[in-house]
């Protein structure tokens, strides 16, 4: 049997400690590149399976800081797609949509966004008529009240952000 002098047990322990970091810097590198990969299209999913199909998101581009917790999304659409039976068509577009979440994990393994903080940057919303509303007493509507459908909106992003538990949320230039 061999001793082990302090000098070969320190080269050996050098050099397990520098294949272990090896190790953990090649999968830092590949989770960022895979999380770049499939950060877009995991949020994308998570909207449209949330809403049960009602809604969906198309995102430009998606920037994000690991250390800051901060996503920013970059011309980010949301639009409606039951267009079938629904009587109005909503499209909101975000210039920028910046999103400071408590932890990036369950986002990646939970499919699951845990918002502390959302602003908006140059909102735009559209609302369309699809075809006339049969109100109480056949009453038939054909004209856009643009107060009730801002209304309508403005209801839709409070329960959006009671869901998401939201504590901060910032509209800029809207």
């Amino acid at each position: 049997f061999r001793t082990l002098t302090a000098k070969s047990f320190g080269k050996k322990l050098l050099k397990g400690t520098g294949i272990f970091l090896g190790i953990l810097i090649v999968l830092l590198v590949s989770f960022h590149f895979w999380f770049k990969a499939h950060a877009k299209q995991i949020l994308e999913d998570m909207v449209e399976s949330k809403s049960n199909g009602k809604l969906k998101l198309k995102i430009g581009k998606l920037h994000f800081n690991y250390f800051s917790r901060r996503i920013e999304l970059e011309k980010a659409v949301f639009y409606n797609t039951d267009t079938i039976n629904g009587t109005t068509a909503y499209r909101f577009s975000v210039e920028k949509m910046q999103l400071r979440v408590k932890a990036l994990w369950p986002l990646v393994f939970k499919k699951q966004i845990l918002i502390d903080s959302l602003t908006l940057q140059n909102p735009n919303i559209k609302v369309t008529r699809l075809r006339a509303i049969e109100k109480p007493g056949n009453k038939i509507k054909k004209d856009v009240s643009i107060p009730e459908e801002m209304g309508k909106v403005y209801s839709s992003i409070q329960d959006a952000l009671k869901v998401l538990h939201v504590k901060r949320f910032q509209i800029d230039d809207g």
